[in-house]
C-alpha cells in the first residue's frame, strides 16, 4: 500500500483539484483509491461527484465520536 498526502497550509494552490485528479487517474489504471477530504469546504468530495446530504457521517464524525469508525463514512463513488 501506498499513502500519498496532498498537504499546504495555504488556500487557493490547487491541493484538491491534484488530489481528485490523482486519485483519478490511479482508479482509471485499475488501483484502489480511497480518498480523504479533510478539507472544511469539501472541495475533493464535490470534484468527485458526491453530493452531501444533511446527516450522513463524515470524517468530522469519526474525529468528534469515538464510537464512529472509519468504516462507517466511506462511500463509493464513480
Amino acid at each position: 500500500m501506498v499513502t500519498i498526502a496532498i498537504t499546504n497550509r495555504k488556500g487557493g494552490t490547487g491541493k484538491s483539484t491534484v488530489a481528485v485528479n490523482l486519485a483519478a487517474e490511479l482508479s482509471v489504471r485499475g488501483k484502489k483509491v480511497l480518498l480523504v477530504d479533510l478539507d472544511t469546504q469539501g472541495h475533493s468530495t464535490i470534484g468527485v461527484g458526491f453530493e452531501y446530504k444533511k446527516g450522513l457521517l463524515t470524517i468530522h464524525s469519526v474525529f468528534s465520536d469515538p464510537e464512529i469508525e472509519v468504516d462507517k463514512v466511506i462511500y463509493q463513488t464513480r
